[in-house]
């Protein structure tokens, strides 16, 4: 008896797992629930069978990296000055300690991993899926924009707006979900016949896989991200380093990168803005480097004033930092007298605390000075050892998709403070998580199948 409601239990997170796959980038505000469901159903599964009431050491070890984080800005509250944020921080962040204990409580001493490469698979083609119908609704927002005329230049110029307006999501965290999903589109192609099937649908499978990456890496231009095109250049950096140097694909990559030149070369073509992006990007740089009495304005030059801000402010407290909650107003004494009142000009009239308090409305714009400012270097250490622990997993079970979610998620944090939102950090650990329960037997850790098969 036990043994069916433990199968039915895993079938229950399989679908969990989908759904919230699903409506992450769609109907984010349903995720929460449903990892709180999630959780519900691991407990259950945890203690439905004796033999798993003993402690896991070794995987707890693995996981350890995620709760030492949480714990770090759990405790940063104690000396937070700003209580009412901290505690949001903290909501924020509950899926740094959400997703391990799923993966605790289902891996333990489970006979089985329930977690199938079945199961990784649709659980990537729900997000594929999800992320194709966000685009839809986003070319959907940019027609029924007024007095819209149709262009592939116009599409463009109003895709920034209308991802961040009507759609209600940031363009960095819309082009790092369809980067992601490109990536899902172009290594399933490099390893199709264990992704699409051995029949002749494969190759027409493989086909479509192909067209929709090429929809997904328009749908990054569209979006208008400078870090959405950052994700592309690592993307098909790795991409074609694993081809080449890992599968042996000569042909096929270079077929494969003729396309996306020629691809790209168009979506340039329509819109040589995109280039002039960059170069405003890089010419502000050296003339703020060049002429440091002036105030420069835009999104390129306030990152820059951020990051240097948030250098500052991190000298005074470098070890446990200012506390959870607190960045803000750690950052506010060490902005410029200018260009503080004209950060504070720019505080929505609801933040009355920040009005009254004269706080610049802005975070540091790069996760990595976010942490450090937070919870010192200290807990900045213990957010690097999620990246390096992640990327020796992949390397170890050559597992391309994993170090292509920690590739892109770090590239996206020198840009955004990508851990402050739902957006952001519920889609990075929940599938950092949902690598990790797949790849777990082959990372040293055997379940009782395997031993039985070895038997």
């Amino acid at each position: 008896m036990r043994e069916k409601i433990a199968k039915s239990i895993e079938i229950i997170q399989y679908l969990l797992f989908i759904l919230m796959a699903f409506l992450m980038p769609l109907l984010r505000a349903f995720v929460p629930p449903l990892i709180i469901v999630s959780v519900f159903f691991a407990l259950v599964y945890f203690f439905l069978l004796p033999s798993m009431h003993r402690w896991n050491a070794a995987l707890c070890y693995k996981l350890l990296p995620f709760l030492l984080l949480f714990a770090l800005y759990l405790g940063g509250v104690l000396y937070s000055t700003n209580k009412d944020a901290a505690y949001f921080d903290i909501e924020t962040k509950l899926s740094l300690l959400a997703f391990p204990a799923i993966a605790y409580l289902m891996l333990a001493h489970s006979r089985r991993n329930f977690c199938s490469f079945a199961c990784l698979r649709w659980v990537s083609f729900a997000f594929v899926l999800a992320s194709l119908l966000l685009f839809a609704q986003l070319l959907k927002a940019i027609f029924q924009t007024p007095d819209m005329v149709f262009s592939l230049e116009n599409i463009f110029n109003w895709g920034y707006i209308a991802v961040n307006a009507q759609i209600g999501l940031h363009s960095s965290y819309a082009a790092l979900y369809f980067a992601f999903s490109a990536a899902i589109c172009l290594f399933s192609i490099s390893n199709f016949r264990t992704w699409y099937g051995k029949t002749k649908w494969a190759y027409l499978w493989s086909a479509f896989a192909f067209i929709i990456a090429l929809i997904f890496i328009f749908a990054v231009f569209v979006v208008g991200a400078k870090s959405g095109l950052l994700s592309l250049g690592s993307l098909f950096v790795l991409y074609f380093i694993y081809e080449i140097g890992f599968q042996k694909h000569y042909v096929k990559s270079a077929v494969t990168l003729l396309s996306f030149c020629l691809f790209v070369g168009s979506l340039i073509y329509f819109y040589p803005s995109v280039l002039n992006k960059m170069k405003d990007t890089f010419s502000t740089v050296q003339q703020m480097h060049l002429q440091k009495h002036e105030l420069y304005q835009g999104s390129t030059a306030y990152r820059v004033y951020f990051w240097e801000t948030a250098l500052a402010t991190i000298q005074d407290k470098p070890l446990f930092g200012y506390g959870t909650g607190d960045v803000k107003e750690a950052l506010a004494p060490h902005y410029s007298d200018t260009l503080r009142n004209v950060l504070c000009s720019t505080i929505p009239e609801k933040d009355t605390y920040l009005i009254e308090n004269h706080i610049p409305p802005y975070n540091p714009h790069n996760q990595f000075l976010q942490t450090s400012i937070a919870i010192g270097l200290l807990g900045l250490s213990v957010f690097l050892s999620i990246f390096v622990c992640g990327l020796y997993w992949a390397f170890r079970t050559r597992s391309i998709l994993f170090a292509t979610l920690n590739l892109l998620f770090l590239v996206n944090c020198l840009t955004e403070s990508m851990l402050e939102t739902q957006a952001g950090i519920v889609f990075f650990v929940f599938f950092y998580f949902l690598f990790f329960l797949y790849l777990y037997p082959k990372l040293g850790e055997k379940t009782e199948t395997a031993i039985l098969k070895e038997k």
